[in-house]
């Protein structure tokens, strides 16, 4: 499922729901969407995507959003999906000190909503971002992937064994460039050897009571539980 890349505000889209599809086999991403507000994509299964691009690719890949207007309230919500086998096989590009580049394979990929792109917003997307209750499990890359991305609020999320692919050691949540977020209530099942959260050049993020298990490394929060769920 493909949104593209729009250079006017007028004919972006939005209020669009993507809702109870099973979405396998493509080449690239499960659903890639471009410079819209107000979306919802809940209850859906996204699996065994990405084995055949070159380029970059996740199960759900949100970038270059643009605010409709400044209403309260959650304009994009990412909720009840079942993400796995996102692009385990396929060779990915090294992993350089900040995972720019690894990305690729994330169950769930949030990049670049600090821009506007050719049309020009600025500060950029600044609308609040819901990402809950999914389960992203077995995937090549991150469970959950924010850079340069502001207003998220992930909660009520397991992740299982993300980081399939050997050159990838972000962790099941991987962020950078991130500010005003909340990471609360997940949990995160690491894969042997790969941490369980990784954050970088953040501000004002409120990340605890999480629950970590076969990890070697986190962002740590008031409330989390290490033990095996």
């Amino acid at each position: 499922i493909y949104i593209g890349k729009v250079t006017r505000k007028e004919a972006m889209c939005h209020h669009i729901r993507i809702q109870d599809n099973r979405i396998h086999g493509c080449p690239g991403s499960g659903i890639l969407i471009h410079r819209t507000d107000y979306l919802t994509i809940s209850f859906n299964k996204i699996h065994d995507n990405g084995e055949l691009n070159l380029t970059n690719n996740s199960g759900i890949r949100l970038q270059q959003l643009v605010d409709l207007d400044q209403k309260e309230g959650y304009h994009i919500i990412i909720n009840g999906n079942v993400i796995y086998n996102q692009r385990r096989l396929f060779r990915l590009e090294e992993e350089i000190s900040f995972c720019e580049k690894t990305y690729s394979a994330s169950g769930i990929s949030l990049r670049d909503n600090r821009y506007g792109g050719s049309m020009g917003q600025n500060p950029g997307y600044s609308s609040q971002i819901l990402v809950s209750n999914n389960l992203i499990y077995n995937n090549g890359g991150t469970g959950l992937d924010l850079l340069h991305t502001d207003q998220v609020k992930a909660i009520h999320n397991t992740f299982f064994r993300n980081n399939r692919n050997a050159k990838v050691q972000c962790g099941e949540l991987y962020g950078n460039n991130i500010s005003n977020c909340v990471i609360a209530n997940n949990i995160f099942y690491a894969n042997t050897g790969k941490p369980g959260t990784r954050l970088q050049n953040y501000e004002q993020v409120e990340i605890g009571h999480n629950l970590y298990h076969n990890g070697v490394g986190y962002t740590p929060g008031p409330g989390d539980i290490l033990a095996d769920p």
